[in-house]
């Protein structure tokens, strides 16, 4: 043990040099620069007893600049909708605020105590849009709870525009629901039903104040689920199931928000769902809504979806992306094998703005993949870090990588250059915006 012990010492200095790419952490003074970026980021921060507030952050200094209470944001990221209980939890309002200024543009109030649902079933994973595509319903549910008949949730769909609410209801079931979204038109709430292992999709039509099934048999899910992402027009959501029900494999989930219904896209994938990082998709669209990439590069793996085909267009091996490999990484496993704590990503995929690079988060590094060829162009890598998710600024030269396990935001170039460190105090979920100010 002592040899190897000095074996592990003397791999140390070779195997932990900086790779290229790589620049050796430096302290960050309070206030001074430590980042080559000028941008102002829009977070969302989950703190302790799950509290969620809207951080903007000098993305040079890591400053945090001003924090606003959580809440849905509307689909051109300009305005963050939040709820403040009063007259004794017994009244909600709403606040209409511009991002921006943090300064509010309307506030109403609504009978009962209710709240943005941003989370479903895991504080880990994200919602999708709790807008409607026309930017005019929005809606709002209750934290549900138990009582003799069993769990109540209270949906509510209110007009942001006049404040009104357009349809409010109970469902009372032996189970819980978590809101996906909402039509473009604001009559119907998807939501996802939990219960007996499985996560079954079903839909409240506001007119009828029905719940119906849009589930397919064989098409309750029975993995885990990445957050969803939308469609320009709404209409369509996309989000993977790591074990899809019907085929035993990863398949792309697609729910049609328009005429109620699931179609299932299976993934071409290289080995089985229940191999190593088979909970590492992440799913991204392009600009115009025509193309979606299903990409988890800890199975070497991207996808290519024609999203009006509703079927995979191409698909690629691409280089699988591993944790601790290495000869130190061998001998620390042979000496203290651990067992890794399931880790899901939260946004693991972001594409340039010109469509050309996909980049990719996988068990270790940053994938970038050439959109044109399906193939990796390389791997940003930065040692100690696991991210899980991703997102690029909007003239496409900062890449911006979480890791929410050391509660980190690394900034790279596109190339891979490190940029700088900004430290977190809290779970980062999702960057919502991120304004360049150069």
């Amino acid at each position: 043990m002592l040899a190897l012990a000095f074996l592990v010492a003397g791999c140390s200095a070779q195997v932990a040099a900086p790779r290229p790419s790589e620049t050796p952490t430096t302290t960050v003074t309070p206030g001074a620069p430590n980042t080559a970026a000028n941008d102002v980021l829009y977070v969302r921060s989950i703190g302790g007893s799950e509290q969620a507030s809207v951080l903007v952050i000098d993305g040079r200094t890591g400053a945090t600049l001003r924090t606003m209470p959580d809440g849905a944001i509307s689909r051109d990221r300009s305005r963050l909708y939040s709820t403040e209980s009063v007259n004794g939890a017994t009244r909600t309002v709403v606040h209409v605020t511009e991002l921006a200024s943090g300064h509010d543009l309307l506030t109403f109030t609504v009978d009962g105590d209710l709240r943005s649902p941003l989370f479903t079933g895991s504080l880990y994973q994200l919602t999708g849009e709790m807008i409607s595509a026309d930017n005019r319903h929005l809606v709002l549910t209750n934290t549900p709870y138990k009582n003799e008949k069993g769990w109540v949730t209270r949906l509510a769909v209110v007009d942001v525009i006049s404040g009104a609410v357009t349809v409010s209801t109970e469902i009372v079931a032996p189970s819980t629901y978590g809101v996906l979204g909402l039509s473009p038109d604001g009559r119907s709430v998807f939501v996802d039903q939990f219960g007996d292992g499985a996560i079954t999709t079903r839909v409240f039509d506001v007119a009828s104040r029905g719940l119906a099934d849009v589930s397919r048999a064989g098409l309750s899910a029975n993995g885990f689920r990445t957050g969803g992402v939308f469609t320009p027009d709404g209409r369509w959501m996309f989000r993977v199931d790591s074990a899809g029900a019907a085929t035993g494999g990863p398949v792309v989930v697609a729910l049609d928000l328009v005429d109620k219904r699931v179609v299932p896209i299976p993934l071409a994938t290289p080995g089985k769902s229940g191999s190593e990082g088979g909970e590492l998709w992440s799913v991204v669209l392009t600009v115009d809504g025509s193309t979606l990439y299903a990409v988890n590069p800890a199975m070497g793996v991207v996808n290519e979806i024609d999203v009006r085909q509703l079927a995979v267009r191409r698909s690629s091996p691409i280089p699988v992306s591993r944790r601790g490999d290495g000869v130190l990484a061998t001998i620390q496993q042979l000496l203290l094998p651990v067992v890794d704590a399931k880790r899901f990503m939260m946004g693991g995929a972001a594409l340039s703005p010109d469509g050309r690079t996909l980049y990719a988060a996988g068990n270790s590094g940053i994938s970038a993949i050439d959109t044109a060829t399906l193939t990796s162009r390389q791997t940003i890598w930065r040692a100690g870090y696991l991210f899980d998710l991703l997102a690029m600024s909007p003239d496409g030269l900062r890449l911006y990588a979480v890791d929410n396990s050391t509660r980190n935001l690394i900034v790279f170039d596109p190339r891979g250059a490190f940029l700088g460190t900004i430290s977190l105090t809290s779970m980062v979920p999702a960057i919502v915006r991120i304004d360049s100010t150069h």
